[in-house]
């Protein structure tokens, strides 16, 4: 038959506590050949990787499944020039009322929550949707005082606007979030046009049976083993992952049934 090679996890923490050859005498179980081929492959044992193979087999990539990609939030290329906090947006405000129009709400990675965000009353000064920062001249002058720094940013971009930035239409709209990096399964919903930072990534959508499966245990399940892992085991969910992330079509039953579980579930977790 074909060729197997023996494979066993050990766990790093039980290191000193085991006999090696013991443990792998009786954990290690036997992987073919064919499965080291020279697209990725993994150490997982047949059943689970009869597991991950089913779960992406019987779904659609996330990108195909919404019509939709996920979009990275905003890049300032100098965060401490555009974040502000209620005093200073207060005070911009207070010296020229045109200000409020260019402040905006938004979330960081550590915002994001499962099901629904937890805004933290942190704000964002958002110029990319204006031509010609002197007519404001309190943000001007607020941005001024960074000027140095903000010139010394890579890229083409006029000194008051950001590094990378998707237009903001698409924050307005209802919208699934999650953060870059991920210990658990945290991805939400909003629909009030939060912004977000660089941290987190957006998908255009208020598809609830989306949420349901992303936060999903089996999912949850499927992204250990697919996404690259950072320091400390986090997981980062960026695109070239998420874009992939397989998405079952569901009856029109279950459906009904996900959605009104999880519009519950959003309700109840603000």
């Amino acid at each position: 038959g074909e060729g197997e090679v023996l494979i066993c996890s050990v766990p790093r923490e039980e290191l000193e506590k085991i006999n090696l050859t013991q443990y792998v005498r009786q954990n290690a179980f036997p992987v073919v050949w064919s499965r080291f081929s020279e697209k990725a492959w993994s150490l997982e044992s047949p059943a689970v990787d009869f597991l991950i193979q089913k779960i992406k087999q019987m779904g659609i990539p996330l990108k195909e499944f919404a019509n939709l990609k996920p979009y990275r939030g905003l890049t300032t290329g100098f965060n401490e020039a555009f974040w502000i906090d209620d005093d200073t947006r207060q005070n911009l405000i207070r010296n020229d009322p045109k200000a409020s129009g260019l402040i905006r709400p938004f979330l960081r990675g550590q915002d994001i929550k499962r099901w629904s965000v937890n805004w933290s009353n942190t704000w964002l000064i958002f110029t990319e949707d204006i031509d010609d920062i002197d007519l404001y001249p309190s943000v001007k002058k607020h941005l001024e005082s960074y000027k140095e720094n903000l010139q010394a940013r890579a890229g083409k971009q006029l000194w008051w606007k950001y590094q990378a930035a998707i237009p903001s239409v698409h924050f307005l709209k209802p919208k699934l979030i999650w953060a870059d990096l991920a210990w658990s399964s945290k991805f939400c919903f909003d629909d009030s046009g939060l912004l977000t930072n660089d941290l987190c990534f957006i998908l255009t959508s208020e598809d609830k049976w989306i949420l349901g499966v992303l936060n999903s245990p089996v999912m949850w399940y499927w992204l250990w083993r697919n996404v690259i892992h950072g320091k400390d085991e986090v997981l980062r969910l960026k695109n070239i992952y998420t874009e992939l992330i397989p998405i079952a079509q569901p009856t029109p039953t279950i459906r009904t049934e996900t959605e009104e579980i999880v519009t519950r579930l959003i309700a109840i977790t603000k």
